[in-house]
């Protein structure tokens, strides 16, 4: 090996390093930014969960938004007490609509 091909191998390392300092650089703040946009997300659907749960209990919202809202929680995984509640409603318009149809 001639001394033209090692200094071009150590080149090619050089360049090799420097690339790979890089990318390790870069890869820290890309994980805090993952980390913040998780965090945001949990944020975002604990909010959508509360704005659901809200319409839900809103007796001067129309029943059938309530119960619109109601699956959409349940589906998202909403339970507890105002998942009685739907299910109470889920009753009460059956009621309502039985008596419509007499």
């Amino acid at each position: 090996m001639s001394i033209e091909e090692i200094s071009s191998i150590l080149q090619l390392v050089v360049v090799i390093g420097t690339l790979i300092g890089s990318v390790w650089r870069v890869t820290k703040p890309l994980r805090s930014i993952s980390t913040r946009l998780e965090t945001l997300e949990e944020f975002c659907h604990n909010d959508y969960l509360s704005t659901l749960r809200l319409t839900i209990l809103n007796d001067d919202v129309p029943i059938t938004e309530r119960l619109s809202a109601g699956e959409k929680y349940v589906k998202e995984g909403g339970n507890g007490a105002v998942k009685v509640v739907y299910h109470m409603l889920q009753e009460e318009y059956e009621h309502q609509q039985e008596g419509k149809e007499a």
